[in-house]
């Protein structure tokens, strides 16, 4: 925004004399109260929220931190006894999930009463947003915030109920109040409640009203919207089966940084599936989305074991499998696993092997199934138990997984008086072949960085999962509103 020139007007006489006699510290500085003007006005053009007067022209929900966070950094800055320019501050931090940065100016704008910090620190409040939880008194101030009907705290009172935050959880509440959000107009509230038709949660299943919802979302440029229309897209749920669309949709998700699209997306080109393979382009993808998607951070960890797109590299891709199986991603548990069968960026280690493989396998992951059944088949690091490892291979076999049929086949000719395999030699184990994406209604437990743990040494107990959040599901881990 360029600077605007005012006429001060012509000084004369005595005045001028006296104003030259005043020390510099005391002459007025209309130049740095336009200046301060404008920062204000450029704050709101990027971070207020389009419910609020000062955003009233907007004409989407979108806030670009990149953007927003500096100009309104400046704007507080020029203006610190501006309650709405820390209240957007601290949303422009939000958006960003910056959670640490944005509680001070969200918690002095709350308490003076701007609506939109009300909403923003109250669903903070609630839980899971990196900052001490107070349910109590984030539901409060979401109600204060609903006093002036506004949409955003809408959204919010559903995220209450839906994962149970300070509320009983209640499915049916948290649709309901989703839709008030959508009926307002808000289109993280077209994106929830397309969530919960996609996925079943408080409605009945309905693929169609998923679709119509994200779509509406998609319109307003919601990287929710676009990442759910992408997932039905590629699925053909609800619409037919277009994976150039699905593509498409990702695409527009990504390009707001949404790390599901990112992750998606990633996947596309690793495979070339609606787009032409390029697996640089997957690397970049996936390395945008890691520590933000536990799925992505497994990938990545995929593309450095195989060196798709990078330097083979095992001790990065262990570091980002570990980084991944500590946030509950199954197939990052399973390569985990694998690597300390054979011993590849880690000290081989069959214990934790079998420790990684379970979890895996509990998870419903085949290829664990199968890297089991060979521990269980072999002794390593357990006792041999056939029985055992059959149960595992057949499982595996049952899910496609080749290796567990061969393996399967293999051990019935064994345990007939065939050939035998004798205990101790080495098992054949197969990781994820490929990097993994999964449909939208699968559970997803969001992730932000976090420290990798040190290597488990032979005297180590392998470290407990954390424990996924209420209900098993979460929307995203990405932004909880825009």
């Amino acid at each position: 925004m360029t600077s605007r020139k005012t006429d001060s007007g012509l000084l004369r006489g005595l005045g001028f004399s006296l104003m030259l006699l005043l020390p510099a510290a005391a002459l007025p500085s209309p130049v740095l109260a336009q200046d301060a003007d404008e920062a204000l006005e450029d704050c709101a053009a990027e971070a207020a929220s389009r419910f609020e007067d000062a955003g009233a022209d907007k004409t989407n929900d979108v806030v670009w931190p990149e953007t927003a966070i500096p100009a309104c950094e400046t704007a507080v800055e020029l203006n610190p006894d501006s309650v709405e320019a820390k209240a957007w501050l601290g949303n422009a931090y939000f958006q960003n999930d910056q959670f640490v940065e944005a509680e001070p100016y969200l918690q002095e704008a709350a308490d003076e009463g701007n609506v939109l910090a009300l909403a923003l620190y109250g669903n903070m409040l609630l839980g899971g947003r990196d900052i001490d939880e107070n349910p109590t008194e984030g539901l409060r101030m979401l109600r204060r915030a609903l006093r002036s009907d506004f949409p955003p705290a809408m959204l919010y009172m559903g995220r209450a109920y839906d994962y149970g935050y300070g509320v009983t959880q209640d499915y049916a509440q948290a649709v309901r109040w989703y839709q008030q959000a959508a009926d307002a107009g808000l289109s993280r509230g077209y994106a929830t409640l397309a969530i919960m038709y996609h996925d079943g949660y408080g409605v009945d299943q309905d693929y169609e009203k998923a679709f119509d919802l994200y779509m509406q979302a998609s319109e307003l440029d919601d990287a929710w919207g676009h990442y759910g229309v992408g997932q039905l897209y590629e699925w053909g749920n609800g619409v037919e089966e277009d994976k150039a669309k699905a593509a498409e949709f990702y695409q527009k998700g990504a390009d707001h940084n949404d790390p599901y699209s990112q992750n998606a997306l990633g996947y596309f080109y690793d495979n070339g599936i609606g787009v032409e393979q390029d697996v640089d382009k997957a690397f970049e993808l996936f390395s945008g989305a890691a520590h933000r998607y536990s799925l992505a951070t497994a990938n990545l960890g995929f593309m450095y074991e195989k060196g798709r797109g990078t330097e083979q590299d095992y001790e990065m891709a262990a570091e980002l499998y570990q980084e991944a199986a500590d946030a509950g991603e199954s197939m990052a548990q399973t390569n985990l696993g694998n690597l300390y069968i054979d011993g590849l960026g880690v000290p081989q280690d069959y214990e934790l092997a079998v420790y990684y493989s379970q979890l895996g396998a509990d998870a419903g992951d085949g290829y664990a199934m199968n890297n089991l059944g060979h521990l269980y088949e072999h002794g390593f690091g357990v006792e041999v138990d056939y029985d055992k490892a059959r149960e595992l291979y057949q499982a595996a076999a049952d899910m496609g997984i080749e290796l567990g049929q061969q393996n399967l086949d293999e051990l019935d000719a064994f345990l007939a008086g065939g050939e035998q395999t004798q205990p101790g030699d080495e098992p054949q184990t197969e990781p994820g072949d490929e990097p993994q994406t999964e449909p939208a209604d699968q559970p997803e437990t969001p992730t932000d960085v976090v420290e990798t743990p040190e290597e488990p040494s032979e005297e180590t107990t392998p470290p407990e999962l954390p424990q996924p959040p209420a209900g098993g599901r979460e929307i995203s881990p990405n932004k909880i509103n825009n």
